[in-house]
């Protein structure tokens, strides 16, 4: 099947289409009409996507929500990352079977299938899904304009004139076919509910991102997972998962995120200043706490392998044991159980059924063990290197020196790069993280975190950095301990900023 030949967008088009979605506004064309499709670049694919119409991008089928950039960057790494992982294990292996459940406008697989192929050097089967007949429209659109040959010792054959600035739906549904199944190279495009997609054939790469919780579709990931395969999940109720509303995470998740506080009717009320100030990490570990008693309902155990946590999102990916003894590990008291806040003493404790202290909560239950694997996580950040290397070998096969689309190219982007590093930094560190600017003296601004995290070093402490919180660090110093340290740290610097001072300021 071919789609008609149109000629390429001049760089001024696409790049008002990039800003427009960026506004979040709809662009009109130049005889004034409301545009609901625009051509947007992301990595080294080109896709149809729509224009965000509504207030709710959920709402709007083919929304590419620009905020989750370093989501789609991190998904592309964990799909090389597993690729490599799976041809070290057995090389004789078949390709890859990758699913996107929620495609929308398949740009992530299609990064899949272009991206993640040739940084991890093997084949990758990549099915596109969703249940939305405009989704499925824009994917297979998409998937022509974006072909990969089976040769991944060649670049892609990647044709932007076929990535067409249609300007609506019903423009777009005369292109492609009304079909449930449309195989082109090697990407699938589905049209089916996403548990029914994840039951037709096992994958070994599971993502899964529907737009808000993520809770109703853990079962269907995991009951069909194969052995070592990887499932990935993102979920954007972060209201839940962080406790401003902790009824909600309680509802969704089976746990409390935050000490609740009742009205005079007994109806619970979210307050945000009641929840730990590790609240992030306690939603990310409340959300693999469902996913392995999910995982064990099927016989199955968890391993996570990379936990990211954004503005908009939370982000796992886990790789998936089959067996009864795999299931009992990653569901036992040991690798599940609560955790301890005191606003009083200021105790953060992880795992235990005793109180640590007569005034802490019981938050949780969540996962109790690591937040990532090192020998994954390194392989996200060869394939984060190798991806940005390779975008820029890729700009040499355009010939079109003028060529927005050759200006464009450029894969992993160098912010996902250092979130790796950081995630790779801070993989070993002692759970539940300190926030600094808590132990300042009032009316003292916080000294420079490396400040403190070399005070903590040099006093026999370990400490590092955490990307869940910019003022945050992981150590296994006390809550006194971190109180003197910072206000060493502090003194110290407010008198070299008084001694390079003129005489008589502080005087």
């Amino acid at each position: 099947m071919k789609f008609p030949c149109h000629s390429q967008m001049g760089r001024g088009a696409e790049v008002t289409s990039s800003r427009a979605m960026a506004r979040g506004k709809r662009q009109k064309t130049d005889d004034g009409e409301e545009e609901t499709l625009v051509v947007f670049q992301e990595g080294m694919v080109r896709c149809v996507v729509a224009a965000k119409g509504a207030k709710q991008p959920g709402s709007v089928p083919g929304f590419c929500n620009v905020n989750m950039r370093v989501n789609r960057d991190v998904s592309v790494c964990a799909v090389a990352a597993a690729a490599m992982e799976r041809t070290e294990r057995e090389p004789s292996l078949p390709p890859m079977k990758c699913i996107d459940a929620f495609t929308s406008s398949g740009i992530l697989g299609l990064r899949w299938a272009v991206e993640s192929t040739k940084v991890s050097e093997c084949n990758l089967e990549v099915t596109l899904n969703d249940l939305a007949e405009e989704c499925c429209s824009m994917a297979m659109h998409n998937a022509v304009g974006n072909s990969q040959p089976g040769d991944i010792s060649k670049p892609p054959q990647v044709d932007p004139s076929k990535v067409t600035p249609c300007r609506d739906f019903s423009s777009l549904n005369k292109m492609v076919p009304k079909a449930r199944n449309f195989y082109h190279a090697n990407v699938h495009v589905t049209r089916k509910p996403a548990g029914s997609a994840l039951h037709d054939e096992p994958y070994d790469f599971i993502h899964l991102d529907p737009f808000g919780s993520a809770a109703p579709h853990l079962d269907a990931a995991m009951s069909r997972a194969p052995h070592l395969s990887v499932v990935s999940i993102t979920a954007t109720d972060t209201a839940a998962l962080w406790g401003i509303y902790p009824a909600v995470a309680r509802r969704r998740y089976g746990a409390v995120t935050a000490v609740e506080t009742t009205d005079a009717d007994g109806l619970s009320v979210g307050v945000a200043s009641r929840r730990p100030p590790w609240f992030r990490e306690l939603g990310v570990r409340v959300l693999l706490g469902a996913i392995a008693r999910a995982a064990a309902r099927h016989d199955r155990g968890i391993a996570p392998l990379c936990s990211l946590v954004s503005d908009h999102f939370v982000q796992v990916t886990v790789r998936v044991s089959r067996g009864a003894a795999a299931a009992d590990r990653s569901s036992s008291d040991e690798a599940i159980g609560r955790f301890w806040h005191c606003e009083v003493c200021d105790v953060a404790a992880c795992g235990g059924l005793e109180r640590p202290c007569a005034h802490a909560h019981s938050l949780g239950p969540g996962w109790l063990g690591p937040l990532g694997e090192m020998g994954f996580l390194r392989r996200m950040q060869l394939a984060a290197k190798w991806s940005i290397d390779y975008a820029k070998i890729m700009k040499g096969f355009v010939t079109e020196p003028k060529s927005a689309y050759r200006d464009a190219i450029e894969g992993v982007s160098g912010k996902t790069l250092k979130l790796i590093d950081r995630l790779i930094a801070e993989v070993d560190g002692p759970p539940l993280y300190r926030v600094v600017s808590r132990y300042s003296a009032p009316g003292m601004d916080p000294p420079p975190m490396d400040d403190v995290l070399e005070a903590l070093v040099q006093g026999g402490w370990r400490g590092t950095r955490t990307h869940l919180d910019a003022s945050g660090i992981r150590t296994d110093a006390t809550p006194e301990e971190i109180r003197r340290i910072v206000g060493e740290v502090a003194a110290r610097r407010a008198g070299e900023r008084s001694r390079g001072q003129p005489r008589g300021v502080n005087e």
